[in-house]
């Protein structure tokens, strides 16, 4: 039944009853045929079937036996997106409540110490529920064995990662982007997926602010080819510094282009190169989805670059404060069609390599706006569209097989883009908005300027399958993802511990949205039973953090995209919406994106503006 299912929703459902078994020996089969070759089960799946299967007191040691033992399997190959380690980590051990447990689990952390990654923080969670339900077992236990006979029927906590791991892994301020022009060719067509490639182009204009010798951006698992780098004037000069060689760091994930001399101060340059790299199935950066059709396995190109890794598609400036603007060109077979982040201006260009004829697809050019918000698709998929009423085309895309699958997230975002453009008193900034589901995905959605990537989960409904609160949730993640396009992709913090004003907005405004598309769920009403009380629950752990917190690496980073940043963020919100009265609230709001729109901000910008 599941791999005949064509309903994501259907599929997600089918995973968590595989895992409801009695029987051990299903269960173990279950768990080992996740990381079999060809299985049918897709790695952003996995903490489904680890979750549910954990669910049973029968299913849960063999759940966190799996876990243990194929740790290191699991964390390289499967669980590689930002989500994957922390979902398998809160689903396996959700309901440890043993002395054996907490052992076995200080035990795995203790061994693989180094290996946790964005992880770390859930594991320390897991520990801290660990001790919080053996204390709840010991004090309680007891009265509640002797109520249903009558009635018939710790330690410290450990410690932080290491400081000497913690290196300043910040940008150097002597230049900043102005404008990139990158393009991109994958070869996926044919043989070995795990032999899949890449190769680019990238062109970026960067103006001096600090004398300086060298050029520092980031890059990571993709290699640049030393002869082609060039750099120079952009309008050039007889003493402008020249290329003299490369050095990468990969701890730091830099690439430092060093010159012959310093830069002048306020004059723009241009530095260009040539790269390639391995396109992986991790859910990350650069990476192939697959499908089937027929029996035949089908691949797409997708992208997915918050909050780290566009540094993984090309070199850039992956820091979300250094925006610049970006003529994008996807080079494809004449077979497939390109989305990226604006319209298509150009596709006259084509040339034939390898047997196949490849399109170049020339992308009109974007706003100033972060990396981290480009995406890139190349694939078969079909769409379903319309024009809102402020006359912006909206389409969304899905496999051929589903794509009427998604009229109500269609219909949902039609509805609100301009209700958003009316609360924000700012049209929307582009000249399309796209959406589309992609079957292998590691969040729920992302919010990519133009382009919103899917889970299919979160935008497939078919009303013949799927239940009403799929219905709610699809419209949930829409309506979450479209306050992005203004709060977070016109304006932008400036670095990630800043995040909560992306995160905390979109997930009041979600319910803002969902009550304007569909006021009988009164979904206002659901805000502090579901929002309110999870960020409670969530902040009343001693792993918690503030919503304004430092971070630096990329695994700090990852780690925060959680319910402080979420629903405590979204709760702080609408409680400032409350106190401000939502007259005034709303023309802070206003003044706040229209006075720093295309720029990035901090905290106090926010607060300037709705303090004016």
């Amino acid at each position: 039944m599941y791999k005949e299912a064509t309903v994501a929703t259907e599929q997600r459902d089918l995973l968590k009853a595989l895992g409801c078994s009695s029987q051990p020996w299903i269960l173990n089969h279950y768990l080992n045929l996740m990381i079999e070759k060809d299985s049918p089960i897709r790695a952003q799946d996995m903490y489904f079937v680890l979750s549910r299967v954990a669910a049973s007191t029968i299913g849960r040691p063999l759940a966190w036996d799996f876990f243990r033992v194929n740790f290191d399997k699991l964390a390289s190959e499967y669980l590689t997106g930002t989500f994957g380690i922390p979902d398998a980590v809160d689903g396996v051990t959700a309901n440890f409540n043993t002395e054996l447990e907490l052992k076995e689990l200080e035990e795995l952390i203790s061994d693989k110490s180094g290996q946790l990654g964005y992880g770390f923080r859930n594991f320390q969670q897991a520990v801290e529920r660990t001790r919080a339900n053996i204390r709840w077992k010991q004090q309680n236990l007891p009265a509640l064995a002797e109520y249903l006979n009558s009635a018939g029927f710790g330690n410290d906590m450990p410690s932080e990662a290491t400081d000497a791991s913690k290196v300043d892994l910040r940008l150097p301020d002597h230049v900043t982007p102005v404008h990139y022009d990158v393009e991109l060719q994958p070869y996926m067509y044919t043989g070995n997926p795990e032999d899949f490639t890449y190769k680019g182009m990238v062109r970026m204009i960067v103006r001096c602010n600090k004398p300086s010798s060298n050029v520092t951006t980031h890059i990571d698992l993709i290699n640049v080819d030393p002869s082609s780098i060039k750099f120079y004037g952009e309008s050039p000069m007889n003493s402008d510094p020249v290329y003299v060689s490369s050095e990468v760091d990969k701890v730091r994930q830099f690439l430092i282009i060093k010159l012959s001399h310093n830069m002048t101060v306020s004059r723009n340059y241009v530095l260009e190169m040539a790269y390639s790299g391995k396109m992986p199935d991790d859910l990350k950066g650069v990476y192939y989805s697959k499908y089937s059709r027929n029996g035949t396995d089908k691949y797409m190109l997708t992208t997915q670059f918050q909050p780290t890794d566009a540094r993984r598609a090309f070199p850039c400036f992956d820091e979300p404060g250094l925006k610049a603007t970006f003529n994008i060109t996807l080079v494809r077979p004449d077979y497939l069609m390109s989305l990226s982040n604006m319209p298509i201006v150009d596709s006259s260009v084509s040339f034939t390599e390898g047997n196949i004829t490849y399109v170049k697809d020339v992308y009109q050019k974007s706003p100033r706006m972060s990396t981290y918000l480009l995406a890139f698709v190349i694939s078969d998929f079909d769409y379903i569209g319309g024009v809102t009423s402020n006359n912006v085309e909206y389409r969304a895309y899905a496999i051929p097989e589903v794509v009427d699958q998604a009229r109500h997230a269609l219909d949902v975002g039609l509805k609100l883009l301009p209700a958003y453009e009316q609360f924000y008193k700012i049209p929307y900034p582009l000249p399309k908005q796209d959406m589309i589901a992609i079957p292998d995905y590691d969040a729920g959605a992302m919010e990519n300027w133009g382009l919103i990537t899917y889970r299919e989960t979160a935008m497939l409904y078919d009303p013949a399958v799927s239940s009403e609160v799929d219905k709610e949730y699809v419209a949930i993640v829409v309506a979450h993802e479209l306050a992005h396009m203004w709060f977070g992709d016109l304006v932008t913090p400036a670095w990630w511990d800043d995040l909560w004003l992306n995160e905390g907005f979109a997930t009041y405004v979600e319910y803002m949205g969902v009550d304007i598309a569909f006021p009988e769920w009164k979904m206002f009403d659901k805000f502090a039973l579901t929002a309110v009380q999870r960020a409670m629950s969530f902040d009343g752990r001693v792993t918690s953090h503030p919503v304004i917190v430092e971070v630096n690496t990329p695994d700090e980073i990852n780690e925060i995209f959680d319910s402080i940043s979420y629903e405590k963020s979204g709760s702080l919100i609408r409680m400032m919406r409350h106190f401000l009265s939502p007259g005034t609230f709303d023309r802070g709001i206003t003044a706040y994106l229209t006075s720093l729109q295309y720029e990035a901000t901090t905290h106090n910008d926010l607060w300037e503006a709705l303090t004016r």
